[in-house]
């Protein structure tokens, strides 16, 4: 009986030896890349944390399949930060080299607001107000005015913000402040589009002097300035009537050896005062909404108090009238401060076309320091945004 015998496929010994190398090395290939991923890994986050450490959020990075090859990515703020991304990035030990599709962001730098000063002289003080972009830099306008007036007769209510300009001009301004005390009731008003400069001159020389220094000053900082500088009144002694002088000659003893209060004057001021206010507690100046445009609706209001302001010039004259503007806390503080500013400079301006002497007003905004009403109601806000005027 036949046996039947298995049969055997027998591959040549070439192609056997071929095969054992391509299984071997598929075998090394993928026992390197189960060893590359951890290192791929390691790098990526060890440039991670090198970038982040540098307060660099931004940059992302990326090793998948590229060995020891650095990609970066991100937008970056500048084209300085993105320098120094890769700067760090090539600086992480292990990391071959650094390719990157980085791109600039296109935030562009905040607008700034005009910087400002205001000097206002009251007797023998001066107030020194606006807004200033550093500390030094309001030391130094004190410093300078506390040098001219004394350190006692300066109050200081100047501003700092980050939002204004560095004042280009304001060196040229400051040449100015040591001829001030020439002035009575002098104001000094700067920004980046204004200059002004009012005050009475002692005589026709000062009044040409100042004009001349003023000028030279308004073309070195190329704004044009707005000037009003009088000449101020000669006084006039008053001699008493024979008449006078028989009728009371004991009280004007007394007059020449004991000084005596002027009561009458003082009436005649708080009169003046009260007729300002009524005015002002019947109607509101008011204004275009953000703006210093004054609503025709209040002609007659102004109209009504220039009359009494020139009714009352003799006692005005003394010391002055105050036009204040106020706002309310809405908006920024800088803002808030200019816009007063320009209402009361308005307000005075309509005043001087009606014939009211500038030598009477000085115009100053306080912006949102000095509110009269909580601002929780729209009511509130009304009684905030206001023109006040204050006989000195």
């Amino acid at each position: 009986m036949a046996r039947n015998t298995p049969c055997y496929f027998t591959l040549p010994k070439g192609l056997w030896w071929l095969f054992t190398l391509i299984g071997l090395s598929a075998l090394f290939f993928l026992m390197m890349k189960a060893k590359q991923l951890p290192i791929e890994t390691d790098l990526n986050n060890r440039a991670t944390q090198a970038l982040q450490a540098k307060n660099m959020p931004w940059a992302k990075t990326d090793l998948f399949n590229r060995g020891r090859d650095l990609l970066l990515t991100g937008v970056a703020p500048s084209n300085e930060a993105r320098q120094q991304a890769i700067a760090i990035a090539q600086s992480v030990q292990g990391v071959r080299t650094v390719d990157h599709n980085i791109t600039l962001s296109e935030v562009q730098a905040p607008i700034l607001e005009s910087a400002s000063l205001s000097l206002m002289q009251s007797g023998e003080k001066v107030i020194v107000s606006g807004m200033m972009p550093s500390q030094d830099t309001i030391d130094k306008i004190v410093n300078e005015t506390q040098q001219v007036y004394g350190i006692n007769n300066v109050e200081n209510q100047l501003q700092l913000s980050d939002s204004v300009s560095p004042p280009s001009w304001l060196a040229s301004v400051g040449k100015l402040i040591p001829s001030l005390p020439k002035l009575s009731n002098a104001t000094l008003n700067a920004d980046n589009a204004n200059f002004s400069v009012t005050g009475e001159a002692q005589d026709a020389e000062t009044q040409q002097a100042l004009s001349g220094i003023i000028n030279s000053i308004s073309n070195e900082i190329g704004i044009s300035a707005n000037t009003q500088i009088g000449k101020a009144p000669e006084p006039v002694a008053e001699t008493p009537t024979n008449e006078a002088i028989q009728a009371a000659p004991e009280a004007t003893a007394e007059i020449a050896t004991t000084p005596v209060e002027d009561t009458s004057s003082e009436t005649a001021k708080n009169n003046c005062q009260q007729q300002l206010d009524e005015a002002l507690n019947k109607s509101t100046i008011l204004f275009a909404t953000n703006s210093a445009t004054i609503s025709s609706v209040s002609y007659p209001l102004l109209n009504t108090l220039g009359n009494v302001i020139n009714e009352c010039q003799a006692i005005i004259a003394t010391k002055g009238i105050e036009i204040a503007g106020h706002t309310d806390s809405r908006g920024k503080d800088s803002y808030n401060l200019k816009l007063s500013q320009q209402r009361a400079d308005a307000v005075m301006a309509y005043l001087q076309q009606y014939n009211v002497s500038s030598r009477l007003m000085r115009a100053r905004g306080y912006g949102e320091t000095q509110p009269i009403a909580a601002e929780d109601t729209p009511e509130g806000l009304a009684k905030n945004r206001r023109i006040t005027f204050v006989i000195q």
